[in-house]
Parts: structure tokens; C-alpha cells; sequence
């Protein structure tokens, strides 16, 4: 395992047992780390330790110092004694060489993701609507021989209809699913973080008749996610929001595991508000001299988002797919 630098990316519990792992340190097992995680001045000591005991720019009696803490606390957490305070603050009991910068305090993050691959289809939400119901769920995508070998992380997005005459029961059997794909999901985290107004999705499925759009509006997202011969809409609320994001969000630390919270959302912002910040045109009635190589053959109930006028379903899908917002074929040449 390559050396390890002093700001440390600790975001699983196999992470926290990689380090103990390298120092010959025996590892710190569920049911431990779930008592840990119980206790926040246990979780402290922990996440201040796992840092020293991985920056190998301490001195050996100094990492030593740090380990044999470590041991203490995980005795005290075998006999369920209390914790006991730091006779001597970390800054001075554990000072790195003046020579080089100290480690920021706030670099380390306690491992608080034990999510297992085969446990990630038990983690959704849903939003339940008037006439329908909006699912997150986690997923992975299957491995596929010379081009994703280990499959890629990702949602699952599924709706379905209210049985009508009944209160909040859904008719599960007869749902739309779709999942994300890579380029689609920090999209979508985009909308949920506020970063997007909105986005638009389709051609999914084996028919390529799958599809979904999101829009912020009226304190929350509109969901709508369609099929051949169905359509359905949830207004998502805050709360839910907040839930499905922090799927959205765990999913995408997973796909970048280099990556920390803060980087993931500096990087969602930077990539996506530049779109929201430059004056959009807005849609204009269709014109009756629209251009000719607008014509398509299919019906005329989209608009292009560039000059306003009907263009078809599949002009629509192409310009979604490659352009990322519904273009006619001259706003493409432009854009």
C-alpha cells in the first residue's frame, strides 16, 4: 500500500482498518466500531488516533504514543468504562517536526460508512405523492467484460401510480425503474443540491422508451418520470430531498473514494452553477415560419430550450442525450 500522507481519507471501516492493518495493529471488528460510533468522545479519540497513527512524519516514539492509546480505549470499550479525558492536549503530546506544517484538525473524517455492496438494496427513500410515489435507492451496476469490469455505483430511480380509491397504497407491481447512469447521477445530485434549476433524461431500457425530468419549484423538485403509455409526477419536499441527496451523495464519495464531502460539493458547484448563472433565453410561442430542417417526422409537443420553437421526439432525445438540454437541429449547430 502506497504511504500514507497526513491528511487521510477515512470513510469506511475497512479505511480505518487499512491503517491499523499497515502498523501491525489488530482490526477494529462491527460490533466495536459500532460502540465507537455510539459515543462521541470515543469517536473523537478514535478519528484523532487512526491520523497519527497514519502520518508517518511523527516520530517513532510518537506513533507508538498513539497506539498504545488506541489499545487503552479499545480496553475501555471492551468493559464499558467511560472515557477519560487527555491529560495533555494532541497538539503537544503528539507535535510533528517544527519543520513541517501540522496536521488540520478537521482533515480527518470517522469512518461512518459500513455499508455493504449486498446491504445497498435495502437503502432507499420515497417521496409519496397525491397520485403517486418518487424511490431513491442505492445500486451497483453489473460488471460488463471489457468495459466495467467492477460494475459502477449509482440509483435506482422508481415510480408508481396510487391504486385508485385507496389512501397511500401504490401499485408496486405495475412501477417505472430506471437507473442512473455515470454521467447522470452527478447531474441529478446537481438538482438536489440547488447547483441545477432542473434536468431531463431518456431513451432508457431496453426499448429506449424510459425517461425522467427534475424541477425546483415551489419549495421543492418536481419528479416525472414517463414510460410507453405512462407518465407520473411526485412533488419531493425538503425533507425528502434532504434524503435522496444524502443517497445521491454517498454514492458519488463511493465512486470517487479519493475524494471527501467538502471536495465532492466544492466539485458539484464549480461544475454545474455556471449553467444556471448565464442568462438563459427564455421559451418563445412556436413560430409559424419555424425552419424547415426543424420538420421531423413524430409529434410536435417539445420545445427547444434555445429558440422556442416544436421540434419531435426524437430530435428532442438526441439533443438531451448528447447536448444536455432539448435543442432544435439549428441550436445545435450553435451550440
Amino acid at each position: 500500500m502506497e504511504a500514507r500522507q497526513h491528511v487521510v481519507k477515512l470513510e469506511t471501516l475497512k479505511d480505518v482498518n487499512d491503517v491499523l492493518t499497515d502498523s501491525n495493529i489488530s482490526v477494529i471488528t462491527k460490533e466495536e466500531h459500532r460502540k465507537i460510533a455510539q459515543n462521541a468522545a470515543h469517536r473523537n479519540n478514535l478519528s484523532r488516533l487512526i491520523q497519527l497513527i497514519a502520518d508517518e512524519r511523527l516520530m517513532g516514539s510518537q506513533r507508538i504514543r498513539a497506539i498504545n492509546d488506541l489499545a487503552r480505549m479499545r480496553e475501555q470499550i471492551a468493559h464499558n468504562n467511560p472515557p477519560q479525558e487527555n491529560r495533555m492536549p494532541a497538539e503537544h503530546a503528539y507535535a510533528p517536526e517544527k519543520t513541517q506544517d501540522a496536521p488540520r484538525k478537521d482533515a480527518i473524517i470517522i469512518a461512518m460508512d459500513n455499508i455493504e455492496d449486498d446491504d445497498m438494496r435495502y437503502i432507499n427513500h420515497t417521496a409519496y405523492g397525491a397520485k403517486a410515489a418518487f424511490v431513491v435507492a442505492m445500486s451497483k451496476t453489473k460488471p460488463r467484460p471489457n468495459e466495467d469490469l467492477q460494475g459502477h455505483y449509482t440509483v435506482n430511480i422508481e415510480a408508481a401510480k396510487i391504486v385508485e380509491g385507496a389512501e397511500r397504497k401504490y401499485d408496486w407491481s405495475d412501477k417505472i425503474t430506471l437507473q442512473l447512469t455515470r454521467a447522470e447521477l452527478p447531474t441529478v445530485a446537481a438538482v438536489f443540491y440547488g447547483y441545477m434549476d432542473a434536468c431531463t433524461f431518456a431513451s432508457h431500457g431496453p426499448a429506449k422508451d424510459k425517461g425522467f425530468s427534475l424541477e425546483r419549484k415551489d419549495g421543492g423538485i418536481i419528479a416525472r418520470v414517463n414510460a410507453t403509455g405512462k407518465s407520473m409526477a411526485v412533488k419531493i419536499s425538503p425533507p425528502d430531498i434532504f434524503q435522496m441527496g444524502a443517497i445521491l451523495t454517498r454514492q458519488l464519495l463511493k465512486e470517487t473514494p479519493w475524494m471527501d464531502s467538502y471536495m465532492l460539493e466544492k466539485l458539484l458547484r464549480g461544475s454545474f452553477t455556471f449553467q444556471t448563472s448565464q442568462a438563459m433565453p427564455a421559451p418563445q410561442p412556436a413560430r409559424a415560419n419555424a425552419p424547415a430542417n426543424n420538420a421531423q417526422h413524430g409529434p410536435k409537443d417539445k420545445q427547444c430550450a434555445g429558440c422556442g420553437c416544436e421540434i419531435d421526439q426524437r430530435v428532442h432525445d438526441y439533443s438531451l442525450k448528447n447536448m444536455g438540454r432539448p435543442l432544435c437541429l439549428n441550436c445545435q449547430k450553435k451550440h
